[in-house]
């Protein structure tokens, strides 16, 4: 089966993948116009922002955010120590600290996925796909609307005899009884599979229902669909983040040396001190005449 690209189908395998089980729900979804209807859903009966009548799926994403405290300092380390005869050497370092800081910040969003499935045919093919979904807060949600629809396709001979792409499937939604056409884009591949995908944006009022009835309609008995997607997420909410201190790091970086002054020997005090004194008394004799 081929998947549509989206933001939202890794974040949905992911979570699958952590063990919320895959649920099939053929009644919450109505099919018309095609024979051999099978219906599969991904998620899991979570309940967040969002109800559906179906199956929604509270997902979560993550990201993590890296800041790095830096200090600074100077070091001096003696490496030969001064002697009463002879000065002594120091090396002086510049030291930076660097303390990691890692931030985890996370956030919820509710989703509703659903795939339908239908037979092979040459023929021309509608399908649609109805669920409604419920806003359970008291604050408007915004709502994303992704569609897609994939398959094969022949190519066709054109005036010219060359061969001409034929004309692909069209998205139609419908939330107030009338259908719009979604504006949609095809991408090719190895000239024989297509895929088409359309997006739309909503808001949805606090505790307010909305359904959506979904549409493709193909034209062409040339084009061959064989999926209807659609997948429904809210806004993120709920966030949260965590703060993980990491370990400081130190770095040493020579940057010059110092020479350090000899130590006196103790009757180089001895001789200071006698030499004070005397002068000491010579003032006193002067002072005294």
């Amino acid at each position: 089966m081929r998947q549509p690209s989206s933001l939202f189908r890794p974040l949905c395998a992911a979570l699958l993948a952590g063990g919320l089980a895959a649920t099939a729900q053929a009644t919450q979804i109505t099919a018309s116009g095609v024979s051999d209807v099978t219906v599969s859903l991904t998620g899991a009966d979570t309940v967040g922002e969002l109800q559906v009548d179906g199956v929604a799926t509270r997902s979560y994403s993550d990201w993590w955010t890296n800041a790095v405290a830096v200090t600074h300092s100077t070091e001096t380390v003696v490496q030969v120590a001064p002697t009463t005869t002879s000065s002594g050497l120091a090396y002086v370092y510049d030291v930076t600290t660097s303390t990691p800081s890692i931030t985890q910040y996370s956030t919820l969003y509710d989703a509703y996925a659903a795939n339908l499935t239908f037979k092979t045919t040459a023929d021309a093919t509608t399908a649609t796909l109805s669920f409604t979904v419920t806003n359970s807060t008291s604050s408007d949600v915004s709502l994303y609307l992704q569609i897609a629809t994939w398959g094969s396709y022949l190519a066709a001979t054109g005036s010219f005899g060359a061969l001409a792409t034929p004309t692909m499937p069209s998205l139609y939604l419908n939330t107030t009884g009338t259908w719009s056409n979604v504006t949609s884009n095809t991408s090719l591949s190895d000239g024989a599979h297509f895929q088409t995908n359309g997006y739309a944006s909503y808001t949805l009022a606090a505790n307010g229902s909305l359904t959506f009835t979904v549409a493709v309609d193909d034209t062409s008995a040339l084009v061959d669909p064989t999926n209807l997607w659609v997948s429904l997420t809210t806004q993120t909410y709920g966030h949260t983040y965590t703060v993980v201190p990491g370990l400081s790091t130190t770095t040493r970086t020579l940057v010059g040396a110092e020479l350090l002054a000899a130590v006196p020997e103790p009757q180089t005090y001895a001789l200071m001190g006698a030499g004070l004194l005397m002068l000491g008394g010579l003032a006193r004799r002067r002072a005294a005449r």
